[in-house]
């Protein structure tokens, strides 16, 4: 239990210096925060930047369900936002189409109108 306070005491220390350091100086903020990565445009997943991210889509599916959003064709934009939090827009404008869901179950899907 001792060892242990020291080392959270420094990763705490750790992350106060760079959060004043991000906050004090602007042009430092591109290297100690990464910028948000698309997952999904339009109703369509980007996985390219999934696997750069390591992130399968059942992980992926696994969050949007628990932003309520069953299916793809229901977000406009989805991005892994530098800290590592999910930042979904959902499409306004949509319409009922047949079309597979994330189970492929071939229910109703909500998609994108164009």
């Amino acid at each position: 239990m001792t060892e242990g306070v020291p080392l959270v005491l420094t990763i705490v220390g750790w992350e106060y210096f760079l959060e004043r350091l991000s906050f004090r100086f602007p042009s430092v903020r591109p290297v100690l925060k990464p910028p948000a990565l698309k997952l999904i445009q339009n109703g369509r997943v980007d996985k390219k930047n999934l696997r750069k991210e390591m992130l399968t889509e059942e992980e992926l599916q696994s969050q949007l369900r628990e932003l309520e959003i069953e299916h793809y064709g229901e977000v406009k934009l989805c991005t892994l936002e530098g800290d590592g939090r999910l930042s979904v827009l959902k499409n306004k404008n949509l319409a009922l189409s047949p079309s597979r869901g994330f189970a492929g179950t071939g229910l109703p899907c909500r998609l994108h109108q164009s």
